[in-house]
């Protein structure tokens, strides 16, 4: 009576290669009315849609907090795939304190639903090195990421290439530098256009497709010029003939032949003939 959501609640999605809905998700709210999510649950990413459809599949202890393993799969039309062409799920592991801390390696999705893969420490802070991934012909490839320091502080140190803030697919510029070991930005930092619509062309067509088309294309272009250039020297011919038979109607009926030949010298300036190229 306090609308709060209490016992199973299941996700059902439909989308236009399928008939009904199906269930892609969903899980248990505790029944004292607190609404918090308890034991197994598969969440829908935040980004989620019909092109990128990710999930969540993990547990909550009785306190709503994530604990133990979750995994990060990929949903393609309603089956599931693990991310990077089935090798692996995405994911890894929070602590069993409940603090709901990531610690250990990690596979996890930025709010782009770009891939970061690395480590945590114990305390949920990152170490190590860190790599950023995009789908780019059917699988995740590197394109940024850098190292952070091993004592915890998160703070980014050495060589890195990271991601301009807008980035996306018609847009796709990268940042490459040096950090310090405070974190600050050091000597010469450039910035790079990545390949444009990789991600997009990765998502409808693969490499041999596109080279095909855009061989297509060339060729359809050459066609069409070569049709253009027909069809000129076809109207030039034709008006010249044209012309001429006009001259020999008009001389027939009531011009005499000098008349004739003055006609045909005007009527032939713009061709560059003379009147003696042709027998009457």
């Amino acid at each position: 009576m306090n609308g709060m959501k209490i016992g199973r609640w299941d996700i059902m999605y439909k989308n236009d290669f399928e008939k009904g809905y199906q269930q892609i998700g969903g899980g248990s709210y505790d029944l004292e009315g607190n609404q918090k999510k308890i034991g197994k649950w598969t969440e829908l990413d935040g980004g989620f849609d019909c092109q990128q459809q990710f999930t969540y599949n993990g547990e909550y202890n009785k306190n709503g907090m994530k604990v133990g393993k979750w995994d990060i799969i990929s949903i393609n039309y309603g089956e599931y795939e693990q991310i990077i062409q089935n090798k692996f799920s995405g994911g890894g592991q929070y602590d069993q304190e409940g603090n709901q801390q990531k610690i250990g390696k990690w596979t996890e999705l930025d709010k782009k639903q770009f891939i970061h893969n690395g480590e945590y420490n114990m305390n949920g802070m990152k170490v190590g090195r860190w790599d950023i991934k995009s789908l780019i012909y059917g699988e995740y490839k590197q394109i940024g990421g850098g190292s952070y320091d091993q004592e915890g502080n998160q703070k980014k140190i050495g060589k890195w290439t990271e991601l301009d803030e807008e980035f996306r697919n018609m847009k796709q510029i990268t940042y490459n530098g040096e950090y310090n070991m405070n974190e600050m930005k050091i000597g010469r930092c450039h910035s790079k256009w990545l390949i444009q619509f990789e991600r997009l062309k990765s998502r409808y067509l693969d490499r041999n497709d596109w080279q095909q088309k855009n061989e297509r294309k060339e060729i359809l272009e050459l066609k069409q010029q070569n049709m253009r250039k027909l069809n000129i020297q076809q109207v030039s011919i034709l008006q010249l003939l044209l012309c001429f038979f006009t001259i020999i109607l008009i001389y027939k009926i009531q011009k005499p032949q000098t008349q004739l030949k003055r006609l045909m010298q005007l009527s032939f300036k713009n061709y560059n003939l003379s009147v003696t190229d042709f027998r009457l």
